[in-house]
């Protein structure tokens, strides 16, 4: 009866620390990754890009804005192992943009876009 009891412990902790280990996955296997404002600048539109595409595509933010500071999860649409690169792009309220080109994403990442991102044009 001990060994039993001493076995379901073993595999409900085992269980836990695999879907810590996994929380960066959502439901569905989609990875998804964390974006932090540090530009000193109010950002109103977000686009995530595979690299291989020529558009930005949706607007991630939707109808939130990323307050300079402050950080948002953004799930992204393809598995890794199908496009790990990808471009980012934050514009501001005065249209400024700020750009992060063919970056290497892995489970988790963090990207942070900085004033010395934005775009001279």
């Amino acid at each position: 009866m001990k060994k039993i009891g001493l076995l379901l412990i073993i595999a409900l902790i085992t269980g836990f620390a695999l879907s810590g280990c996994l929380s960066f996955l959502t439901s569905d296997g989609l990875p998804e990754i964390t974006i932090v404002n540090e530009t000193g600048y109010l950002g109103y539109y977000l686009y995530v890009s595979p690299v291989t595409s020529d558009r930005w595509g949706e607007d991630v933010l939707g109808r939130e804005v990323l307050r300079s500071g402050n950080s948002f999860r953004v799930r992204l649409n393809q598995p890794l192992s199908r496009v790990n690169r990808y471009d980012f792009r934050l514009v501001d309220l005065d249209g400024d943009s700020y750009e992060i080109r063919n970056l290497a994403i892995s489970n988790n990442s963090t990207v942070v876009f900085r004033f010395n991102d934005m775009v001279r044009r």
